[in-house]
């Protein structure tokens, strides 16, 4: 019999998290050095990335920037590259993504500003906003893992129902982010994508099963994100983001299903202060 030869599954998981860096811009990416102390989250204020405009407009609430997008004083390629900008940077210091998709993002905005060109009004009520989606909720063209090394090429057939109803509306999507292995644990790690930690104490966890979403929306890389689980009072409470339960006219038995999506909630970022 002859042995067939495996890769170990550090070898495995060393390449998808070098294949995530490599999908960050080198514009985006931050210089190491200015890493100090163990709350990161005046990193994107001081990191030199972004402009002051980008940094308003993803300090903004979710009803203002879509206020202003219809008003045209933002484009939504503006306001999708202040997030992929701002996304990029809470991920290097958190490990908070998963899957990076800045280019689809920035043509789905680029779609959109010129669907308000055309018609003198937006595609619907979430037009131009940036939404991040957990990663083992199914968003086409991305792998859906669960954290799992085994499934490190399993790709979405589609689109999950809440994300199709969000992306109807006029939501673009630019990232997904980390989960533990197999879900439900209450901090999020993973052999895959490693270890995600708390924006305002990397020396703490951020939280499960949603912890990727709940260190991104700390650190402002999205001003609205889809995660599942009852386990998300942990993360928000973690690091300080608000949650609410969606309708059960979105619920179904399998999570990340094309069919619809368990359990979901939406996390938002509401200003409270971790001290």
């Amino acid at each position: 019999m002859i042995a067939l030869e495996t890769q170990p599954w550090q070898g495995i998981a060393a390449e998808k998290r070098a294949e995530l860096y490599a999908a960050i811009p080198s514009t985006y990416r931050i210089n190491e050095t200015i890493f100090q102390g163990m709350n990161v989250t005046e990193l994107p204020r001081k990191c030199g990335i972004m402009t002051e405009k980008e940094l308003c407009i993803t300090e903004d609430r979710a009803v203002d920037i879509i206020s202003r997008i219809r008003k045209q004083d933002y484009t939504a390629v503006e306001v999708t590259t202040a997030f992929c900008k701002r996304a990029a940077v809470a991920h290097q210091v958190t490990n908070c993504l998963a899957a990076i998709c800045f280019d689809d993002a920035l043509k789905q905005a680029q779609k959109l500003d010129k669907y308000m060109k055309e018609h003198g009004r937006p595609k619907g009520p979430l037009h131009g906003l940036p939404i991040s989606v957990k990663e083992h909720v199914y968003l086409n063209g991305t792998p859906a893992t669960a954290g799992l090394i085994a499934w490190k090429d399993d790709m979405s057939p589609g689109d999950a129902l809440i994300v199709k109803i969000f992306r109807e509306a006029g939501a673009v999507f630019h990232v997904k982010t980390t989960n533990p292995q197999t879900l439900m644990a209450l901090e999020t790690h993973s052999n895959l994508f490693g270890r995600t930690v708390n924006p305002f104490n990397n020396n703490l966890t951020c939280g499960g099963s949603s912890g990727g979403e709940a260190a991104l929306i700390a650190m402002r890389g999205s001003v609205l994100g889809i995660g599942t689980d009852i386990g998300m009072l942990h993360p928000s409470a973690s690091v300080g983001v608000g949650i609410v339960k969606l309708a059960s006219c979105v619920e179904s038995a399998e999570p990340h299903e094309d069919e619809a999506s368990f359990h979901v909630w939406l996390l938002f970022e509401y200003m409270l202060t971790i001290v």
